[in-house]
């Protein structure tokens, strides 16, 4: 569980192999959480629902963000998620990610991308550890990150290639940048 993440237990039926299938339900209200799940042949399911869609996985280690109540990640590091909203399911696979804006079904599964660096451009675009990130209106960006500061940065690569940042976190400011 990542700082300030928020998960309920809806169900939670965690048999033994030999007993039959699991069912494990999850709410995720908030923050950021990676989730490992058990490889079970034996129709087992692991569901994750956010505000904004729902994640379903068998055998897979993936990684929920969510960012508000209207935008959520879904990342899949090994295995398969598949990723429902608005009536529409993708499948998203190991390196890939989904994004999901409530209310529209989730995007086209992408590779997705993240680092650390210091900022040297902001903007539309911005430069970090060199690399540019384009921006766009569902990009969140967390602790007001300025020219020389320190970032993780989040997100997928676009079909042409370009990187789209989902989420840009300062890590800690430059000491140029601080006030005291």
């Amino acid at each position: 569980l990542g700082p300030n993440s928020e998960i309920s237990i809806d169900t939670l039926d965690a048999r033994l192999a030999t007993d039959g299938a699991r069912t494990i339900v999850l709410t995720q209200l908030q923050g950021d959480i990676q989730h490992n799940v058990a490889t079970r042949e034996d129709g087992s399911s692991y569901v994750v629902s956010t505000p904004a869609g729902t994640g379903t996985a068998v055998g897979t280690q993936f990684q929920v963000v969510v960012l508000g109540t209207d935008l959520v990640q879904f990342m899949v590091m090994a295995g398969q998620v598949d990723v429902t909203s608005a009536d529409a399911s993708v499948p998203v696979m190991s390196g890939q990610a989904s994004t999901v804006v409530a209310g529209q079904p989730p995007t086209p599964p992408a590779l997705f991308i993240s680092g650390e660096g210091e900022v040297s451009q902001m903007g539309a675009v911005w430069i970090i550890a060199g690399q540019t990130f384009q921006t766009d209106a569902n990009t969140r960006i967390l602790g007001n990150p300025q020219v020389g500061d320190w970032v993780r940065v989040e997100g997928y690569l676009l079909p042409d290639g370009t990187a789209l940042a989902t989420r840009i976190v300062l890590l800690y400011g430059a000491p140029e940048n601080r006030f005291s």
